[in-house]
């Protein structure tokens, strides 16, 4: 199983920049504690695919 959270920020938007990074990464540690909770294992990683071109096309992320 492969989980991926996009977080999507708008500088424009009425909450903070700041929040909505820190959402994004409290949803990241929630489906992992959730994820062991029912006996599974996980890792969060960071690494290649987070800025891979070809990755972001996949995904069908704008600005790829």
């Amino acid at each position: 199983m492969l989980l991926v959270v996009i977080a999507r920020i708008d500088a424009e938007h009425k909450v903070p920049v700041q929040e909505q990074v820190l959402s994004a990464g409290c949803v990241c540690f929630a489906l992992l504690q959730a994820a062991q909770a029912l006996g599974f294992s996980g890792q969060w990683l960071t690494g290649w695919a987070a800025y891979d071109e070809g990755a972001a096309r996949i995904l069908h992320l704008s600005g790829a």
